[in-house]
């Protein structure tokens, strides 16, 4: 049964997650503000705990450790597709993102939940051997070409990948434990693309929850169609000084700030240092 009529427990007495009215921090319903701390599980960590119970006990630990916040991802490019064929929907991936959804409403821990991983599209090896949408593989899917995935004008695919968004955000949309949807992982998607399914998730979305995507370095341009801006930062070595790092940090953070105009807040869902593991810091 869809999750959001298994009687998902009530945020206690706080409500949904939102940004707030100054656009600068996220609140509750209630107008408690909340700071997410946590951190990004790589798409991969379905295939690892796809079939065993760990995920109870890691997302136990983590939230005793003061983990509130996780962006992770409901199936994976390397093989274990929600989708087993386009529109078809694997039910012991579904099964296993209840349980994450349930072990986050039971610790406290609130969830951006990646809608679709482009990687999925931009990784040849993904895209040739398992993507279910590439037509060539005769899952059912439609597109001739990366193209096809990345925007709106086939209309087969792209009314394939809507019935996907819908089915996630209808199984979960009445949990508080979701924070935000995330429209796609390593974002590669048209203008067009993304002012559609803003559209079509934010009337299917019954709670009004936060929408985002994941820029790589760059900022906007369509920024009319997200409520929270998220980026992912890698290569920030500066000569692996910490305080340099920091200043690297600050800038890009800066930056997005410009390239991002309405005014929302933004968060580092993703990134990394480039350093080895030797490296004095």
């Amino acid at each position: 049964a869809p999750f959001n009529q298994q009687q998902a427990r009530a945020a206690e007495s706080h409500g949904y997650l939102r940004v707030a009215p100054n656009g600068r921090y996220y609140v509750f319903d209630d107008g408690t503000s909340f700071v997410p701390v946590g951190f990004n599980l790589q798409d991969q960590f379905i295939d690892k705990y796809l079939a065993s119970n760990l995920i109870d006990t890691l997302m136990a630990q983590w939230a005793a450790n003061g983990v509130n916040y996780l962006r992770i991802f409901p199936d994976s490019w390397l093989g274990n597709y929600l989708e087993s064929r386009v529109g078809t929907f694997n039910p012991k991936a579904l099964a296993f993102f209840d349980r994450v959804v349930s072990n986050a409403e039971r610790f406290g821990i609130y969830l951006s939940v990646p809608l679709w991983d482009e990687n999925s599209v931009l990784q040849d090896n993904s895209w040739l051997n398992y993507n279910p949408y590439n037509e060539a593989l005769g899952l059912g899917g439609t597109a001739t070409t990366k193209n096809d995935v990345y925007g709106a004008t086939d209309a087969d695919t792209f009314a394939a990948m809507k019935n996907r968004y819908k089915l996630l955000v209808n199984r979960y949309e009445n949990s508080p434990a979701i924070m935000m949807w995330d429209f796609a992982g390593d974002w590669n998607k048209t203008s067009g693309w993304q002012q559609q399914m803003y559209d079509f998730v934010r009337a299917e979305d019954s709670k009004d929850h936060i929408i985002t995507y994941q820029r790589r370095k760059g900022g906007g341009p369509y920024d009319a169609y997200l409520d929270t801006g998220a980026v992912r930062i890698y290569d920030i070595h500066a000569s692996n000084d910490p305080e340099a790092m920091t200043l690297a940090l600050r800038d890009t953070d800066r930056g997005m700030l410009n390239a991002w105009s309405r005014g929302f807040p933004i968060y580092h869902g993703e990134g990394g240092m480039d350093m080895s593991i030797t490296d004095a810091y």
